[in-house]
């Protein structure tokens, strides 16, 4: 980005956003994604919005077009929620959504904050809400995504455009059964919470594939299961 000659800022959250034609006072065309990722998401998941933005202006200024809008490259900060549970959190900053308390009550695993991270990685965190994005900053967006689906694979199709985005429902569940010895307690005494997690996973597929619309989809994950406590969780279930 510093080689193309882009006007760089980094936020109070660590959304990195690069202009190219900044002195065009218009709003912009925004190119970009995130670089964060999932367990297993590929080493094209996400990045490959952002090269294409990298790849966009680098022919634009080579070939030396004349442009008639900004074109602002940005790598959101945090999109998959992998660290805080919590998703699109640079999105969040910079749309003005979220704020400096709500950074403070997010916490990972081991209890640290959004806010305490950020600080301490050198960010300015106090300053969230200085760079909120104002809707009259940007004209269009674009984002270049690899296929989540298989459907253009098997329909050997090389690209698709997107005109509807999942909207997805999570809940956290807690099954709890009697805590007992796992190896002398009778079957017809026992309360095993995995056997009615069992039936509950089983039924969700079910619901899920019944559903008139093909776009329909549940996923249950994270789970964890103790024999000699009785207890399981599903610490992930989503319906989209």
């Amino acid at each position: 980005m510093q080689g193309l000659g882009l006007y760089i800022k980094v936020d109070a959250i660590g959304n990195i956003r690069a202009i190219f034609g900044k002195e065009i006072d218009k709003p912009s065309i925004i190119i970009g994604s995130h670089i964060d990722t999932v367990e297993n998401g590929g080493k094209f998941d996400e990045l490959t919005g952002v090269l294409a933005a990298l790849e966009t202006i680098r022919v634009l200024k080579e070939e030396q077009v004349t442009m008639s809008r900004p074109i602002e490259l940005i790598i959101f900060a945090e999109e998959e929620g992998s660290n805080f549970g919590s998703t699109m959190l640079g999105s969040k900053v910079l749309t003005g959504k979220i704020g400096v308390d709500d950074l403070k009550s997010i916490k990972n695993g081991e209890g640290d904050s959004a806010y305490d991270l950020a600080k301490n990685f050198g960010l300015n965190v106090e300053d969230v809400g200085k760079d909120v994005l104002g809707s009259n900053e940007v004209d269009t967006m674009i984002e270049l995504h690899i296929e989540q689906w298989a459907i253009l694979e098997t329909q050997r199709k090389s690209i698709g455009i997107v005109q509807a985005i999942s909207g997805m429902k999570t809940f956290k569940v807690t099954l709890e059964g009697d805590s007992n010895h796992a190896g002398t307690t009778p079957m017809d005494l026992r309360r095993d919470p995995l056997v009615g997690a069992a039936t509950i996973i089983s039924y969700i597929q079910q619901m899920a594939r019944s559903q008139a619309l093909p776009t329909t989809v549940a996923t249950v994950g994270k789970k964890s299961a103790s024999a000699r406590l009785a207890t399981y969780k599903l610490e992930h279930s989503a319906m989209r």
